[in-house]
Order: C-alpha cells, then sequence, then structure tokens
C-alpha cells in the first residue's frame, strides 16, 4: 500500500521537492516513431543503440528500420495489423520493433530463448497475427504454430544486394495516429488476455524533470 511521501525521510522528502516538481510541458510528437526520426534529423552521426560490443547510429538503424517497413509493407502488411516478433535482445530487435511502428502496426514481443512452445501457440492464435520476424534459428518453431496464410520473415537470412537494393529506405508514408495500437505485451498473469498500448508518445500530464 502507498504511505505517500511521508514514508520518506526528510532529505529524500527535500530531494523529490526539489527535483520531482515541475512545469507541464505538452509532448512535442504524439507518435513514437516521430520522436525517434527527430533524433534521427538533429543528431544522425549519434550511437543509437549499443548491445554485444556492437553499435548502430541513428541514421543506420533509420534506413535499415525504414527498409524493412518498406519491405513488409511490399509484402502486404497494412496499418493497425499486428506483428510478432519472435527474438531476442539484439540491435535487430530494435530495428524490428522501429519498423512495424513506422507500418502503423503492433508488435507483439516474444523472446524466441525462452518462451514455451504452447505459451507462443496461444499467442499467434489470440493476437491472430499473419506476420511473423523472427531470427533464422527460430524459425523452426514458428513453421509449428503458423499456416500457409502466414507470412514469415526472418531477419537475419542472407539476402542478395540485388534485391535489396529495390527497396527504399526512405520513410513510409502511412496514415495513422496516437489513438492506433503501438504494442501488446503478455505477462504472466495475462494468459487469458493482453495489455494493449497506443501509439502516444507521452501522456498529456508529463512534466519536464529539473536538473541536478
Amino acid at each position: 500500500m502507498s504511505q505517500g511521501l511521508g514514508s520518506l525521510s526528510p532529505v529524500d522528502r527535500e530531494l523529490f521537492n526539489q527535483f520531482g516538481r515541475a512545469s507541464r510541458v505538452e509532448p512535442t510528437f504524439s507518435l513514437v516513431h516521430q520522436a525517434f526520426e527527430n533524433i534521427v534529423d538533429s543528431q544522425p552521426s549519434s550511437v543509437a543503440v549499443e548491445h554485444d560490443g556492437n553499435t548502430i547510429t541513428y541514421h543506420d538503424l533509420e534506413k535499415l528500420s525504414n527498409k524493412l517497413a518498406n519491405s513488409l509493407i511490399r509484402k502486404g502488411l497494412k496499418p493497425r495489423q499486428r506483428v510478432c516478433l519472435v527474438l531476442q535482445r539484439s540491435i535487430n530487435l530494435v530495428v524490428a520493433i522501429l519498423a512495424v511502428l513506422k507500418c502503423g502496426c503492433q508488435y507483439i514481443p516474444l523472446d524466441g530463448g525462452v518462451v514455451p512452445d504452447n505459451v507462443m501457440a496461444h499467442i499467434f492464435k489470440d493476437t491472430q497475427a499473419q506476420y511473423v520476424l523472427c531470427f533464422e534459428k527460430f524459425h523452426h518453431r514458428v513453421q509449428q504454430f503458423t499456416t500457409h496464410t502466414n507470412t514469415i520473415v526472418i531477419l537475419d537470412a542472407a539476402r542478395d544486394e540485388e534485391s535489396t537494393s529495390s527497396i527504399s529506405g526512405g520513410r513510409p508514408v502511412v496514415s495513422l495516429n496516437s489513438s492506433d495500437g503501438a504494442y501488446i505485451i503478455y505477462t504472466s498473469g495475462t494468459a487469458q488476455g493482453f495489455l494493449e498500448v497506443n501509439f502516444l508518445t507521452l501522456e498529456r500530464n508529463h512534466r519536464q524533470p529539473k536538473r541536478r
């Protein structure tokens, strides 16, 4: 049960009052990927993601996510559809998330290294996701719970340069708004359902924190 500020020490209460209260700031962007693209435009050479000793800049992350998004759109992905991501923590995961958002769709993250078969099967059926992005090592498992109507994209599969060069690296033009879904997440407490989050990047009562 929450006890409010009264449970804090006098020093902590003073710190909270000094740094935890600030003026109201209206969100600059209503969509998550627009906020990302703003950083791309202002800091393209800065490191966006670092994982396992590898890094990628905002510019390169933008290019890869745009290419994947445009590739998915070419394959028939429509706004407001759901896309399962059977991946693991990696730069490719971030690319996939951004690509799905740029398509105006909802991503459903599944850690392919730990999710049980019965849970994967349940989520595929429950979300009715027609598109699945996965790593090569999870392809066989994904195939067990999909049909010929599903489109499976293996993110780390080898692709010839000629086929990928024809895919635009420009930002997809998709009509969507902040009330559209952004992602669906299943937790141990949502076996019979899921938590859905919309495209709003910030709540309306967001406050700008003070700098110490």
